[in-house]
């Protein structure tokens, strides 16, 4: 009859009251979740930094010229960067892949994460970390400089606020975010004109990322954290 149609429509499978509750029995000590398990880059280095584009995960490595990639995050093949350097950071934007280097000018690009061709900064600092957002490649120094490209391969030099030993920075909801080990943060929605910021406590923050609405930002030596809606408030 209509009754039991209608009632179908809402309950195609006929499931009772009964069998809801023992299935949320059963699941009530289930702790969902992914399971690490280990893997193994080609060789023993100090790898610095990972990031995933274009099909491809690729890690660069402290005080060498060592990269490696990967499609899977399993199986990793390794990759000679042009040069001997301390690498510190990269990203993915712009279909390149983008590494900046620590008391050098060095860069390099990838469009495949194999073959790197070498770029110039604009000046011979600590390049600690690099990002990509609106179309551009940003950059930091743990001083005071920053630099931005909309290649990654040509560079201009702008300036942060502030010499605060700058550790990272992101891009996210229509701003780059900088933290850095003084308690201080900057923002920037072009990556050109930056406008400081300040974080909750003096502690040294070490890493900041964008997703779900969100900056969050994590400090080293510490059990803090951070996040803000905006790259401006922080909590």
């Amino acid at each position: 009859n209509l009754n039991t149609h209608t009632a179908n429509k809402k309950n195609p499978h006929n499931v009772t009251a009964d069998q809801v509750g023992a299935a949320a029995k059963d699941l009530s000590n289930v702790q969902f979740g992914l399971a690490f398990e280990a893997a193994s880059l080609p060789s023993s280095a100090s790898w610095q930094s990972v990031c995933y584009g274009s099909g491809k995960f690729v890690a660069v490595a402290y005080s060498s010229n060592k990269a490696v990639y990967s499609t899977d995050g399993i199986t990793w093949t390794t990759a000679t960067l042009p040069s001997s350097a301390t690498w510190k950071s990269v990203c993915y934007g712009g279909d390149k892949f983008v590494a900046v280097a620590r008391s050098s000018n060095k860069a390099a690009y990838s469009t495949d994460g194999i073959t790197w061709t070498t770029a110039t900064l604009p000046s011979s600092e600590s390049w600690y970390s690099v990002c990509y957002g609106n179309g551009k490649f940003v950059a930091i120094t743990d001083t005071y400089n920053a630099a931005y490209s909309t290649d990654g391969i040509a560079w201009t030099v702008t300036a942060l606020s502030g010499a605060v030993n700058w550790q990272s920075v992101c891009y996210g909801n229509g701003k780059f975010v900088a933290v850095g080990l003084s308690g201080k943060a900057a923002y920037s929605t072009d990556g050109i004109t930056w406008t400081a910021a300040t974080l909750p406590s003096t502690a040294s923050w070490q890493s900041v990322c964008y997703g779900n609405g969100k900056f969050v930002a994590v400090a080293r030596s510490s059990n803090k954290a951070a996040y803000s809606t905006d790259g401006i408030t922080w909590t």
